[in-house]
């Protein structure tokens, strides 16, 4: 055979056949195994570690029981912290008449006391003032039987020192010891007697005009205290944030602990993370972890652990699957928001541990 016959051309058809047989698969699975490189890297991230970002609320409560009064926000509008949001009554009408009704009584019953007293004590001041009078008398009594009882020591004295004794020592010793007894009790009543004017001036009261009615002190005490407690209580905001939830509206009933407003913040520098088991070793707040959104175009960013739970405890199941319905248990542990990425509280995200070269 003649070697040097010209080579049969080969078809285009044949050559797209082999190119279709040979070389496309190769690539279709290069392709393929990048795509799925490039999608797990970028859209699909390990579950070793679930958390949520931390979502800051803030509760308005009632004080006492009351009703609101008015509410001068709207859902999902947002508020400054201590810009006053409300005004709420810390009591309801027929509260309000029963409590005046009640204060009403008992400054009667105060009145009719202090009227009970006044007048035990004017009986207790005439009865000390008769006592004091009749002292008097008796003290007088004394004095002139003081005088008579001198007289006669005086004439049995003169009688009984003369040379010839006209009294008997008997006599002289009588009317001597009568002198002296009358000497005592004068000096006896007259500090009783003083005693008592003592008593009477400190127990009788004051004559002065610019003493104010205790019943009228009481009663101004008693609307200071009731004016205190029907006053309109203003609601404000506790934090920076937007209303996300109003549980009473203007006229609603209120009982003490009730929540009248929810107020959340729109941001958040931190975030909750459970790491779950098997957990080989305890991170460290020297460790740091990846961060991966949920969102279809996830972000990533590398975040500090600040604190780390002491025990494991129940994850919520949203963060495990979609159904809500797996139940596990994790340690906790409190991680910081990326800087570079923009999460909502509330927010789910996945991450992975990375230790710190020891």
């Amino acid at each position: 055979m003649d070697s040097s016959l010209p080579t049969i051309p080969t078809p285009a058809g044949q050559r797209w056949r082999e190119f279709r047989i040979r070389i496309l698969p190769m690539f279709v699975f290069v392709f393929a195994v990048a795509g799925l490189v490039y999608i797990w890297n970028g859209y699909v991230a390990p579950s070793g570690i679930v958390g949520e970002v931390e979502a800051v609320t803030a509760l308005v409560t009632s004080v006492a029981d009351g009703q609101v009064l008015d509410l001068t926000v709207d859902r999902f509008e947002p508020v400054k912290k201590g810009e006053t949001i409300g005004t709420a009554a810390r009591m309801d009408p027929e509260l309000m008449a029963a409590s005046l009704a009640s204060m009403s009584a008992d400054l009667q019953v105060l009145r009719a006391r202090m009227m009970i007293g006044e007048i035990n004590q004017q009986q207790s001041l005439q009865k000390l003032r008769l006592d004091a009078l009749s002292e008097r008398v008796l003290l007088a009594v004394a004095r002139a039987n003081l005088q008579q009882a001198s007289n006669e020591f005086e004439r049995v004295s003169s009688l009984f020192h003369e040379k010839e004794p006209l009294e008997t020592k008997a006599n002289y010793d009588l009317a001597e010891a009568k002198r002296n007894s009358l000497l005592g009790e004068i000096e006896e009543r007259t500090k009783l007697i003083k005693e008592m004017e003592a008593s009477y001036a400190a127990l009788k009261p004051p004559n002065d005009s610019a003493i104010k009615d205790p019943i009228a002190m009481a009663l101004a005490a008693k609307e200071q205290e009731f004016q205190l407690t029907v006053k309109p209580v203003e609601l404000k905001s506790p934090i920076d944030g937007v209303v996300t939830l109003i549980s009473k509206r203007p006229g609603e009933r209120l009982i003490k602990g009730d929540v009248i407003l929810t107020i959340s913040s729109p941001r958040t520098d931190r975030i909750i993370g459970y790491i779950r088991q098997p957990i080989n070793e305890p991170p460290t707040t020297n460790d740091t972890v990846i961060v991966r959104s949920r969102a279809f175009k996830r972000t990533v960013g590398t975040a500090q652990i600040l604190k780390v739970g002491a025990q494991l405890v129940s994850i919520n199941p949203l963060l495990l699957s979609p159904d809500g319905k797996r139940l596990e248990v994790g340690l906790p542990i409190m991680i910081s928001v990326p800087p570079n990425m923009h999460l909502s509280p509330g927010e789910y995200v996945d991450m992975s541990l990375k230790l710190a070269k020891k």
